[in-house]
């Protein structure tokens, strides 16, 4: 099978990306898709031969750039009290943008029939950002030596909770900014208490 060309590529997911928002998992249409990205149906098979590899592979690219976005590179010389608020604020960003919340809300129906899928789709969503950062951190002695993915929903388990979930199941509006600091303030205040190691 020939490569398909990354930016062809790109221009496929984004199509497919709009196209299941729009119209969710059942009712998207693959020839729309094809059409809107400018190739033929015929081309758009070869490479996602169904609409389900076609909506796993922009789910999986969906996380892959989130967890980009929501990276923070640990910094040895920097507080880690300052590193948590960082990676925090970054996770706030993620789960209030309303295009990943209306993409959410279409995912969400699909893995709760297949538990496989939702095992993966939950342990990838609370590592997001996290993992790199966290084992660089334990490695420095900075924070305690647990499983990336236990300290993980810890620290964005109050996140998730007020500004993510809320949004995506039951359409409440984006957390005002007041509260998104003290949500901030006080997950990053009991995970500094639990995990953090004093010098």
């Amino acid at each position: 099978m020939s490569q398909l060309l990354p930016e062809k590529r790109t221009v496929i997911l984004e199509a497919a990306k709009d196209e299941f928002k729009k119209h969710g998992f059942n009712a998207a249409n693959m020839t729309t898709v094809a059409q809107n990205s400018k190739v033929s149906k015929r081309t758009l098979y070869k490479h996602f031969e169904t609409k389900q590899i076609l909506f796993d592979t922009v789910l999986d690219e969906l996380i892959e750039q989130a967890d980009q976005l929501q990276r923070v590179e640990y910094c040895p010389d920097k507080p880690v009290e300052s590193q948590i608020y960082e990676l925090l604020e970054h996770r706030f960003e993620f789960v209030s943008d309303q295009s990943n919340q209306a993409f959410l809300r279409i995912v969400v129906p699909i893995i709760l029939h297949d538990k496989n899928k939702a095992h993966w789709f939950y342990e990838r969503m609370r590592k997001i950002g996290m993992r790199e950062w966290m084992l660089a951190a334990v490695a420095d002695k900075r924070i305690k030596d647990y499983p990336v993915s236990f300290m993980s929903a810890h620290l964005i388990g109050p996140i998730d909770n007020q500004a993510l979930w809320p949004q995506v199941l039951y359409g409440l509006p984006k957390m005002e900014e007041a509260l998104a600091k003290k949500t901030i303030d006080i997950a990053a205040k009991n995970f500094i208490d639990i995990f953090v190691l004093r010098q």
